[in-house]
């Protein structure tokens, strides 16, 4: 089992004088007549690849969306739907490795207190490379800050994990391959099934089908006029269906989605928030801003992202600090206690 963790060190600044560019507006840059040839390669092993059941990736993302919100309502003591889409959010972030034992099966050995104290691990050691998406993700983990937990919800949440796994989540989002990884948005199919018709129409939400997002961003996008370090952005991105589409078509045309700045919003802070986890799922790289905001009324929120991001990591690199510090300092009074310990040497002969 491993987490899809970067080295923490100092993430590459966004350059603000490269081009911006809206997945969603209709000025985005124009399609030329002749566009980049997908990879015959990566779309033939795409789709030689079967899930759980011969479902395709969308319908599986779909099915495990299913199982989970009934899950969870069965079971909840509240109505915080922060706690499902937090435990599919965190599962998210675990990859199957190779050689190592396989990671849907352990899990499920795991009891509740289990769970729920691997669930802290893993975002603890996520925040170590990756401080500001932790920061960004705070309404899918801040649950998991109280130190007491009722029986109830551990059970509850022991049931949501449990469902998850067994209906095939980590065939979606633990494979080492982001393009295998890039192929669905289940945090995006969960949100709209855990929440009411009344409150999406509040908020405005509409999930757009991945099919669709896919065909939107090869009508408007044109990655010949993307230069490496390019903005691509999304105001209102919800989860990121058409950013997932777009790391896609990077993908299949040859070019690498680290390689450009993610800028995405949305109103929903759990929306949002799934966008910080997804920007991990899809390997989107180390330049991804994330904001909450009401574009309409507050403009942009991707300048107070960046300046988020910036004291995000200087706090990250304090705490460091300090824990280097006081590991030394253990480091030289267990010497001193040992040098102690073995009392004076052997007295010289005059």
């Amino acid at each position: 089992m491993q987490l899809d963790l970067f080295a923490p060190d100092e993430p590459p600044e966004p350059d603000p004088s490269q081009p911006r560019i809206h997945l969603s507006s209709a000025d985005t840059a124009p399609p030329r007549p002749e566009r980049a040839a997908v990879t015959p390669a990566l779309t033939a092993a795409r789709r030689k690849r079967t899930r759980t059941r011969g479902l395709s990736p969308t319908h599986l993302a779909l099915d495990v969306a299913e199982k989970v919100a009934p899950t969870w309502h069965r079971n909840r003591i509240d109505s915080l739907m922060e706690v499902p889409v937090g435990v599919v959010a965190v599962l998210s972030l675990l990859r199957q490795t190779d050689d190592g034992p396989d990671l849907t099966g352990h899990l499920l050995t795991f009891g509740p207190q289990e769970l729920l104290d691997h669930y802290r691990r893993v975002w603890g050691l996520l925040w170590i490379s990756r401080p500001e998406l932790v920061e960004w993700a705070h309404p899918l983990r801040g649950w998991l800050d109280e130190e007491e937990q009722s029986a109830k919800r551990l059970a509850a949440v022991h049931a949501v994990t449990r469902a998850a796994l067994e209906t095939g989540l980590l065939e979606l989002t633990a494979d080492a391959d982001p393009s295998w990884r890039s192929e669905a948005d289940v945090l995006g199919f969960l949100v709209t099934e855990l929440r009411s018709r009344g409150a999406r129409e509040a908020l405005g939400q509409v999930h757009t089908p991945p099919d669709m997002c896919d065909l939107m961003v090869r009508m408007t996008l044109s990655v010949e006029d993307l230069p490496e370090g390019a903005w691509l952005g999304e105001p209102t991105a919800g989860t990121g269906g058409l950013v997932r589409a777009a790391a896609q078509y990077l993908r299949e045309t040859g070019r690498d989605p680290r390689a450009y700045v993610w800028a995405m919003n949305d109103l929903d802070p759990i929306s949002s928030a799934c966008c910080a986890v997804n920007a991990v799922v899809w390997d989107l790289g180390r330049r991804v801003l994330i904001s909450c905001t009401d574009t309409l009324h507050e403009g942009d929120g991707t300048e107070r992202a960046l300046a988020e991001r910036t004291a995000v990591f200087a706090r990250r690199n304090e705490l460091i600090g300090r824990a280097q510090t006081i590991a030394a300092t253990y480091e030289a009074v267990a010497e001193v206690e040992d040098l102690i310990s073995r009392g004076p040497g052997p007295a010289k002969a005059s």
